[in-house]
């Protein structure tokens, strides 16, 4: 009689837990697969928790097990494999035919290439001239606002009435009281009233339009 085949030791922790095969709820593979996954900050964030020899003999576990899947697949497909270099028959003449196709695609490609870069040059320059354009039309208007407004100072000096330099204050009142006691009109008194106040509304109209034109050279500048 044969004898019969010893059983697998188990401890108290394979026949309570998780399968053999399986791993803890702490260890994730798919955390491998991460495009960000750095092996230090892994380790240091499981060590807060997991004894090191833990998880050392957990990470062994995983190697062996990813070294059993790569022999597998390798047995799986080692025909085919071994097969390849038969199935590729006439390669260099499929290179050939391949390359003509590519190179006149990358003359295409040049091609368009140059002559988008023509098209961004020609639309650069319109767009410089026509900042400039624009730059030297708001020249010639404040130039021509200057103008307008250095003609309408001197139009405005023109008008300045003239007032006797002999017409103070007590001249137009001696004026007055001879012209009252011979019954003469006031009208003179009351003309050189009214151009005395002519020429103050035309002064403060004059240095009006001097202000604006001080803003429009300070603005040119």
């Amino acid at each position: 009689m044969a004898d019969p085949i010893p059983a697998h030791h188990r401890s108290a922790t394979n026949l309570f837990s998780d399968p053999l095969d399986s791993h803890p709820l702490w260890f994730k593979p798919a955390s491998f697969l991460s495009p960000d996954f750095d092996s230090e900050s892994y380790i240091s964030e499981l060590r807060t928790f997991v004894p090191f020899d833990t998880l050392r003999s957990e990470l062994n576990n995983y190697l062996s097990s990813l070294n059993h899947e790569l022999i597998d697949l390798i047995n799986r497909d080692y025909t085919d494999f071994v097969n390849l270099s038969t199935k590729l028959v006439d390669v260099d003449a499929a290179v050939v035919r391949m390359r003509a196709p590519l190179v006149e695609l990358r003359e295409k490609i040049e091609q368009f290439r140059g002559s988008v870069d023509v098209s961004l040059v020609a639309i650069k320059n319109g767009l410089k001239q026509r900042s400039e354009a624009a730059s030297a039309r708001e020249t010639l208007e404040l130039l021509l606002d200057t103008f307008h407004v250095v003609s309408k100072v001197e139009k405005l000096i023109k008008e300045l009435p003239s007032v006797p330099s002999d017409w103070s204050n007590g001249d137009v009142n001696l004026y007055d009281k001879n012209s009252l006691s011979n019954g003469v009109s006031v009208q003179p008194v009351e003309n050189g009233t009214s151009v005395r106040e002519t020429q103050s509304m035309l002064l403060e109209r004059i240095a009006s339009e001097m202000n604006r034109l001080k803003f429009y050279v300070t603005h040119a500048k």
